[in-house]
């Protein structure tokens, strides 16, 4: 875990694809991998960088 006053960026992003198109993993030896799902099975989803977790525990959500 990170030291408690470690400062940090975050930087949420939002983005449209056409229909069909599959993510892909440019980076194996850097990324574990990538899919699409939508904001309320990211909200599901465990573990989650605590950022993120603070984000959707403060009632923020994103739509498009």
């Amino acid at each position: 875990m990170f030291p408690a006053l470690r400062p940090s960026v975050v930087i949420f992003m939002r983005g449209t694809v056409p229909a069909g198109v599959e993510p892909r993993n440019m980076e194996p030896d850097k990324c574990e991998g990538w899919e699409w799902c939508t904001w309320d099975e990211v909200a599901r989803k465990q573990p989650l960088f605590r950022s993120l977790e603070m984000f959707i525990e403060d009632g923020m959500h994103l739509s498009i």
